[in-house]
């Protein structure tokens, strides 16, 4: 029993000098800002040590491009590209086909004062030329049109000088052409049982109906002036009663090519002669005609 004990104590002395010999181990102290105590009435600042920034957070999210294009002071999209994300058409491909055309117009047709629509000229059928007509044929009462007065009949030889006041339209359409202005002069020798002679200068419009590479070029038109004939002095007819008289006429025609520049005619119509009531005698004559003849072409001016 003595001896357990004393092995006891033996035990805890040598474990008493181990731990005497030993320096304390220190507790840890945390790594945060140390504070900094002021005495009383000390104003000055507070520091601390400042931690490092943190690092920046990734974005996940794209930045926001604005779609809308740059202000500019011009104009604004056209109509064909108002979308601003469009890509813009080619310009060698039209998004339209424009009216067929056989070319451009000539320059000198923007100096014409008469140049109404100068695209699509074709060759003979502008600006670019004028035009001499002959014709020759009848003109009678027979056909029982207008009042009854005595047959009055003439046979007529027509000498008439034209000019272009424009192209044809930029169409494809029937009525496709231009207008022409021509200068008329008649004369006739008066064939039925009163007078001898009738000269009639006149002033027409005419409208030609020109499609591309056409040999028939149909045409309508319309004039006035006066006639001089010397039926008056026959006293016994009621259509004519002083030698100067008004002359209306209308009528259609087509031209028929033979040869480049020049066109066979054939051309029908209806011409009336009437002093407007000025003499005693003036049912007037409304006569009815044929006539045959030749148009030339000729450039006057232009390319």
């Amino acid at each position: 029993m003595r001896v357990r004990g004393a092995g006891v104590l033996l035990i805890v002395a040598m474990a008493g000098r181990l731990a005497a010999g030993r320096e304390p181990i220190p507790l840890p102290v945390p790594d945060g800002p140390t504070l900094t105590i002021l005495p009383v009435g000390d104003t000055s600042p507070i520091t601390t040590p400042k931690e490092p920034p943190l690092p920046p957070v990734p974005s996940v999210i794209p930045p926001v491009q604005s779609v809308l294009p740059p202000a500019t002071s011009g104009p604004g999209p056209s109509v064909l590209t108002g979308n601003p994300m469009a890509v813009a058409p080619d310009e060698s491909i039209p998004l339209f086909m424009p009216p067929w055309h056989p070319e451009p117009p000539p320059a000198t047709y923007s100096t014409s004062g008469c140049n109404f629509n100068v695209w699509c000229g074709n060759e003979l059928f502008s600006p670019d030329f004028s035009t001499v007509q002959i014709l020759a044929g009848d003109y009678t009462t027979r056909s029982g049109f207008g009042p009854k007065v005595p047959r009055f009949e003439y046979q007529a030889i027509t000498y008439r000088a034209g000019f272009m006041l424009n192209a044809p339209q930029d169409t494809d359409a029937f009525w496709r052409g231009n207008m022409e202005v021509l200068g008329d002069i008649t004369a006739g020798r008066i064939s039925s049982g009163y007078g001898n002679y009738l000269v009639s200068p006149a002033l027409i419009g005419r409208y030609n109906f020109v499609q591309p590479n056409a040999s028939l070029i149909p045409y309508l038109q319309i004039g006035g002036g006066f006639a001089v004939t010397d039926a008056s002095k026959d006293k016994s007819q009621n259509a004519i009663g002083q030698q100067f008289n008004a002359r209306l006429f209308a009528g259609a025609g087509v031209h028929c090519l033979v040869h480049e520049n020049l066109f066979l005619d054939i051309e029908g119509g209806y011409s009336s002669i009437s002093n407007l009531g000025l003499a005693d005698r003036g049912a007037g004559v409304h006569t009815l005609g044929i006539q045959v003849g030749l148009t030339y072409f000729f450039r006057s001016g232009g390319r």
